[in-house]
């Protein structure tokens, strides 16, 4: 299971493919994933020139911009996720408030 969500997110960041050959509504998933924006800039730190096409566009600036955006927005997502998670087992009796366990 670890190894097919590894592939899964691979494929989506543009480690395998750019993401400009996958389906649009892929490549909008990729563009929203912070790692595709992290793997951007280290290759243009080692490369010197712009590995996916359509952010090309953007400066070294720009790049780390939405690099810090995404960022931010996964870890509020995560959050959040964890807390309704949370709640959903201490209200179905799987979590207890005051040990933990």
């Amino acid at each position: 299971m670890p190894d097919g969500v590894a592939g899964v997110l691979y494929l989506l960041c543009g480690v395998v493919f750019s993401i400009d050959i996958l389906p649009s509504a892929f490549s909008w998933i990729g563009k929203a994933m912070p790692w595709t924006y992290w793997l951007e800039a280290l290759r243009r730190i080692l490369v010197g020139s712009p590995f996916i096409s359509s952010l090309s566009e953007l400066s070294n600036g720009a790049v780390f911009m939405r690099l810090t955006a995404t960022t931010i927005a996964t870890v509020i997502a995560a959050w959040v996720a964890l807390r309704g998670a949370e709640r959903l087992a201490i209200a179905m009796g799987k979590l207890d408030e005051r040990t933990d366990y």
